[in-house]
């Protein structure tokens, strides 16, 4: 069986990005779609994976920010793509974290929303979130 895996690396978010980080997810749906459409393709598995520099700056503000845009963005595939099985996950980098404060506890947040976006129910997914988590940086 295929495997379709998107792969999204440092976005690099901050407050001037909004419009260019909607695009982007808007042209990566229609992608899927494309792909998607193909008789080949129409039960393969998706894996979207955002990793390293999600944000600027690791502060709250703009997680809140791409973790819309990214949950407007899934709430879509999911919505397209019904009959896939599907899971998102994050994966850290050097911009996720909060200097301010020395932490990673804003990107750690972030990561625990995209994980509770995956369905519960398939045991693949499960899996997979269980190695997502240890993948969160602990102070």
């Amino acid at each position: 069986m295929k495997c379709v895996i998107v792969q999204m690396g440092d976005i690099h978010y901050d407050k001037m990005d909004g419009e260019i980080l909607s695009k982007t997810l808007n042209n990566i749906k229609k992608f899927l779609l494309s792909i998607y459409n193909k008789v080949d393709y129409q039960y393969s598995p998706l894996i979207i994976l955002f990793n390293g520099d999600i944000v600027k700056k690791g502060e709250d503000d703009l997680y809140e920010e791409v973790l819309k845009k990214i949950k407007e963005f899934y709430d879509d595939i999911k919505k397209l793509l019904i009959s896939n099985e599907k899971i998102i996950l994050c994966v850290p980098g050097n911009h996720d974290h909060d200097r301010k404060k020395n932490s990673f506890n804003n990107y750690n947040n972030f990561s625990k929303t995209i994980l509770s976006m995956n369905d519960k129910d398939d045991s693949v997914k499960l899996l997979w979130v269980k190695i997502a988590k240890n993948i969160y940086i602990y102070n």
